[in-house]
């Protein structure tokens, strides 16, 4: 019985990525379903949404200010190089997501 349930332990450790990976393709599938016909009650945001978020934004360069200090704090307590080199990459990341935020 022992050696039954270790057999069936390794087999649901091994499928569970792909239970996984199912779950979410079937919500991905079913949600379209869900969002047709509504009406966009947010349609007149977008502007507000571009001045808050957009690149120009005062709340993007405090946190592009914030985004340099967790690197710097980072950089003093490793003194590793690859911290340093991870900070481009971030404010790169940082600028394409919310210029994908605010529609720009």
């Amino acid at each position: 019985m022992n050696k039954y349930l270790k057999t069936v332990g390794r087999m649901l450790v091994k499928s569970l990525p792909f239970v996984y990976l199912g779950t979410v393709i079937s919500l991905l599938m079913c949600g379209h379903a869900f969002a047709d016909g509504g009406t966009n009650y947010l349609k007149g945001a977008t502007d507000s949404v571009t001045q808050t978020f957009g690149n120009n934004s005062d709340f993007m360069k405090i946190i592009y200010i914030a985004e340099v200090c967790a690197i710097g704090i980072a950089w003093l307590k490793t003194k590793s190089p690859y911290v340093l080199l991870g900070l481009p990459v971030l404010l790169l990341v940082t600028h394409v997501f919310f210029g994908l935020a605010s529609g720009t």
